[in-house]
């Protein structure tokens, strides 16, 4: 029960200014799956069967492929850590930078 209740403290958290559309949650909601479930995985094996199962519940319940949700087959990161208003955040720039900008928030806190 703790991880399902994980998954929609994830969802609660982003304001509707970020998600705008269907693709747009679908986009978190695959971040929240991965925060919770697939961080835990060990093997490659266990993330492939993770993304097939993901797979098959997008095509089946969303009309969608995962592939189109998740560009080049990465799941999006989503996070507040950088902003002020506690509002989730995504974008490629802060993909890119998501490690600079971390390293750089947690020395500028230390």
């Amino acid at each position: 029960m703790r991880d399902i209740s994980r998954m929609f403290e994830g969802l609660l958290l982003c304001h509707t200014k970020v998600i705008t559309n269907k693709v747009e949650f679908l986009r978190l909601w695959i971040h929240e799956a991965h925060r919770v479930y697939s961080d835990r995985f060990m093997t490659n094996n266990d993330h492939d069967l993770f993304i097939k199962i993901l797979s098959e519940k997008l095509a089946f319940y969303f009309d969608q492929v995962y592939h189109n949700v998740c560009h080049n087959r990465e799941a999006p990161i989503y996070s507040d850590i950088i902003r002020t208003d506690g509002v989730y955040e995504v974008g490629q720039e802060y993909q890119r930078n998501f490690s600079y900008r971390l390293f750089s928030f947690i020395i500028g806190n230390s």
